[in-house]
């Protein structure tokens, strides 16, 4: 058996059983992802978005 195996085992118990929740992701990596996806923000307005996150 590998390290691995008895986490998965207990993933998919808990994706089967329906207890299984991703974290949202934190406002600052949404506001980055869609100043990227825009294709308007230079990497400096990038970069200045990710110093805001605290």
């Amino acid at each position: 058996m590998t390290a691995q195996e008895p986490f998965l085992r207990e993933l998919l118990s808990e994706l089967d059983q329906g207890h299984f929740e991703l974290p949202t992701l934190p406002e600052v990596a949404l506001r980055v992802r869609d100043a990227v996806e825009s294709g308007t923000t230079s990497a400096r307005q990038t970069a200045d978005l990710i110093a805001t996150d605290a």
